[in-house]
């Protein structure tokens, strides 16, 4: 795993090319804490044990749930990540059958073709960023759940998929979603049910690029066999490097057994 330093804002992502594999998250046991969630864009009363850490993104995810609500909560500490999930959006998926399958989920913040670029410089401060990008935050999509549902809701909506999100004193960005058990279907058949949940942190398209004009001279020069020209050289530029973080995808899940207590 190499970095790649294309664009300044980018200097702290990197592409991993490791396969994607499950991770195991921490569920609800008989000994486990009981977690009175608040649904309000903060981690505080989740306890640290409870999130799994992403490595190569250093993003930390969780998830818990009771008789009627699943929760899930992500925190991106990282602000070029934020930069990213407000620019390009991200997907939660959630297989009911334990496999990897990305057909049912949670798009927010979500894709909006129409958002200003991303400022250039690794030092932007993530409030302008976020009034940039605030269309992205206002509204969610689902896919997956039902036919019926509209495309896009509020975050807010009794009987649906709830979700918060918001800054720490630290500018840890955090994410929470609030899904009723009973859109999966009948709760008593979820009990001890081995399900897979991932994230899928979309990539940013790249910006048309102008045709460049360029002037070029031609001198002719005289090498012995076996040299190489004076100033030549095998080093990659940034230039000449197309691949970087913001054009990739980064995907990450994990296996939870739903708990369903009498």
């Amino acid at each position: 795993m190499k970095p790649l330093f294309i664009v300044p804002w980018l200097s702290l992502i990197y592409i991993s090319t490791t396969k994607i594999r499950h991770t195991v998250i921490q569920g609800t046991t008989l000994d486990s804490a009981v977690i009175t969630h608040t649904l309000d864009g903060l981690v505080n009363e989740w306890p640290a044990d409870r999130f799994t850490t992403h490595k190569e993104t250093s993003v930390r995810y969780a998830a818990d749930n009771n008789s009627v609500d699943l929760y899930l909560a992500i925190s991106l500490p990282s602000p070029a990540w934020q930069a990213k999930i407000m620019k390009a959006g991200m997907s939660l998926y959630i297989d009911l059958n334990g496999k990897k399958r990305e057909s049912r989920g949670v798009e927010f913040p979500i894709v909006n073709e129409d958002s200003p670029d991303l400022p250039p410089g690794k030092n932007t401060d993530i409030n302008t960023i976020r009034s940039m990008m605030i269309l992205n935050l206002i509204k969610l999509k689902l896919f997956g759940f039902s036919d019926n549902a509209p495309p896009y809701q509020e975050l807010t909506m009794p009987g649906s998929v709830n979700v918060a999100y918001g800054w720490d004193s630290a500018q840890v960005m955090h994410i929470e979603y609030r899904i009723p058990i009973s859109v999966f279907g009948d709760p008593a058949t979820l009990n001890q049910k081995n399900i897979s949940i991932g994230w899928k942190l979309h990539a940013v398209p790249t910006p048309p690029q102008s045709p460049a004009v360029a002037s070029t001279s031609t001198r002719v020069v005289g090498v012995r066999p076996g040299t190489r020209p004076s100033g030549a050289s095998n080093t990659t530029t940034p230039a000449t490097n197309t691949r970087n973080a913001m054009n990739e995808e980064q995907r990450f899940w994990g296996k939870y057994v739903i708990v369903i207590s009498n």
